[in-house]
């Protein structure tokens, strides 16, 4: 199958304000196809250290890549030996008591005996993914995610929706909500002299607890919307189209391919 190629310079200066802006809105879409691609994968990997549970309703694409993430861990794993008879290295023998760990106690205790940072600092890793999911929809130079067309009808996403916005305006941008804040203590000592405590402990919510499936489930939500999105977007875009720009469209793949033929080689695109 021949490469996709980049819309040609003729074709974008044909293009009226408004097929330019559908274009923009395309792109925007595939990007934002992505991002929730990428905080999906993520949160797989923070669902099987918190304990796994199945992955919710997504789009065909996402749920592809990530049986696609699941069997390149399995080839790996045969790659690297697993389950094979014969005399067995040092390598083996350690891969095969981790593996038999995390059977037994689970993959968050064995990560904590290699750092118990790793476990310890998830949070800030789930901070991250909250903040890039709010900004889907977060309006600027980007087409903004419509949150009442992609939750309509869902009204329990819509509340998780609302509740991961507060989170990353609230808590992780400011700091705004009672959770997690420091309440001053003291001591009296024998003589009645008081003093105040100021190496308290901290104590800090951990929300990727109860919160992580909650959003691998409005980010699934959010997939679904934008692969019907895309098929609108792309289906009206491609009826606006006239004929002199479908045939500069041909004309340059056709000039294009023409060219890799008699190079040889893939052009750089």
């Amino acid at each position: 199958m021949k490469k996709p190629l980049r819309l040609s310079d003729d074709f974008m200066k044909s293009l009226n304000k408004q097929q330019s802006h559908r274009i923009i809105s395309i792109e925007d879409r595939i990007e934002q196809s992505w991002k929730a691609i990428d905080i999906m994968l993520s949160l797989n990997v923070i669902n099987g250290i918190s304990g796994s549970a199945p992955p919710p309703p997504m789009s065909q694409k996402s749920k592809q890549i990530l049986q696609d993430m699941d069997a390149s861990a399995k080839h790996l794993a045969e790659a690297l030996g697993a389950g094979k008879a014969g005399a067995m290295s040092q390598f083996d023998i350690d891969r095969n008591n981790i593996w038999d760990a995390v059977r037994r106690n689970g993959i968050a205790t064995v990560l904590s005996f290699i750092d118990v940072q790793l476990v310890t600092n998830i949070e800030k890793f789930f901070a991250g993914l909250v903040v890039s999911y709010i900004t889907m929809f977060n309006h600027g130079q980007r087409t903004a995610l419509p949150a009442d067309k992609i939750f309509a009808n869902k009204t329990d996403l819509k509340e998780l929706h609302k509740r991961f916005y507060d989170l990353r305006n609230k808590w992780y941008a400011h700091t705004e909500l009672e959770e997690g804040r420091h309440i001053l203590k003291y001591r009296v000592d024998e003589e009645g002299k008081i003093t105040i405590y100021k190496m308290g402990e901290q104590i800090t919510p951990e929300y990727h607890l109860s919160e992580s499936f909650n959003l691998f489930k409005c980010t699934g939500q959010v997939s679904l919307f934008i692969d019907k999105d895309l098929d609108e977007k792309i289906s009206a875009l491609m009826e606006t189209l006239t004929v002199t720009q479908k045939d500069i469209l041909v004309h340059h793949w056709n000039h294009e391919n023409t060219l890799k033929k008699f190079d040889g080689h893939e052009s750089r695109i």
